[in-house]
Order: C-alpha cells, then structure tokens, then sequence
C-alpha cells in the first residue's frame, strides 16, 4: 500500500522533529550559522510573519509578558524602572533592581494579604 503524499510529509516532519531533539547542539549551530549569512532574508520572513500572524503573536507577547512579570525577570525591572524617567537600562545598578525586586514582592504580598 502506497503512501499519500501527505502522509509522507507528516512521516518526515515527524521524523525531523525527533532527530532535532536528539541534536540539539547541531541544530543550534547550523541555525545560527544559517541566520548569520541570510539576516536579510530571515529579517523580512520575520516581518512576513508577523504582518500576518496578529492574533498568534498578540497570543505569544502575553504569555511572555505573563512569565516575566510573575518571575521579577531583571529585564521587566529595568522596564518599570525606565518607565516615565530619564534612566537607560545601562544606568541602573544590580542594588537598584533587588530593592525593586523586593519592593514589588512586598507590595504583591500585602495586595493578598488584604483580598484574602
């Protein structure tokens, strides 16, 4: 019994997904190699996709914004800190981003606290 086509494509989109995960090492290096000599054209695929994509990427930013804001992520911190102020991420020192780190933690403390 032959094969559809697409049943072969779904074989072989199986079969890559799991030599991929086997190879990892090499699939990172051949996809850096792979982006460093066609950033032009990955840059517009990027542009492509995301042009028509609104709904998954609207989808994906909230999950990350999600997992950085629950975690305290230090980029997230630079984010408030710089916010409505004349600081760059390079002017704020590690010291700064713990207190804030704390600051919020308290804050999110106190907030449960009260509605619990």
């Amino acid at each position: 019994m032959a094969l559809t086509e697409e049943e072969k494509k779904e074989r072989k989109k199986v079969a890559t997904a799991k030599w991929r995960a086997a190879n990892k090492d090499k699939t990172k290096a051949y996809n850096k190699g792979y982006y460093g000599a066609n950033k032009k054209k990955a840059g517009d695929w990027a542009t492509a996709w995301r042009a028509t994509n609104k709904d998954k990427l609207k989808v994906i930013n909230k999950r990350h914004y999600d997992m950085v804001s629950s975690s305290l992520a230090e980029s997230y911190i630079k984010s408030l800190l710089c916010n409505k102020s004349s600081l760059t991420r390079s002017d704020i020192p590690q010291e700064l981003i713990e207190l804030k780190r704390l600051e919020i933690k308290l804050k999110r403390n106190l907030k449960e606290q009260n509605n619990g």
